[in-house]
């Protein structure tokens, strides 16, 4: 574990064409621009996970994502941590709506195919 009691993430989705990285940016402004952003498209991926068999709930003005469905996604925009089924050692970095998408798509596409 890191600072706080935290885990890291194990893995990343990659850079965000849609909450790009800027050096110099203090984490505060980057986390407040991530937060903010996710909120702007919040309708998007309501959309895609009522197509996709999810149920999307936002709490605590917005900085807890939860999408229900075949498996349990969990994303805290502000800090781009994503974890699948509380597995909170194997998060994910995931700094925008599209990589959420992106990344949830896959995993139920493998877990269609029998995957885990």
């Amino acid at each position: 574990m890191s600072r706080r009691n935290r885990y890291a993430d194990r893995s990343s989705i990659g850079r965000s064409d849609v909450a790009a990285y800027y050096h110099g940016e203090p984490g505060g402004d980057r986390h407040a621009r991530r937060l903010n952003g996710a909120i702007d498209f919040q309708e998007v991926l309501r959309e895609w996970c009522l197509r996709n068999g999810f149920t999307l709930k936002i709490r605590n003005d917005g900085h807890h994502w939860i999408l229900q469905g075949v498996f349990l996604a969990e994303w805290w925009p502000s800090s781009a941590k994503l974890v699948f089924n509380k597995r909170w050692d194997r998060g994910v970095h995931c700094h925008d709506v599209e990589q959420l998408a992106t990344i949830v798509s896959k995993r139920l596409e493998s877990q269609r195919q029998g995957g885990h």
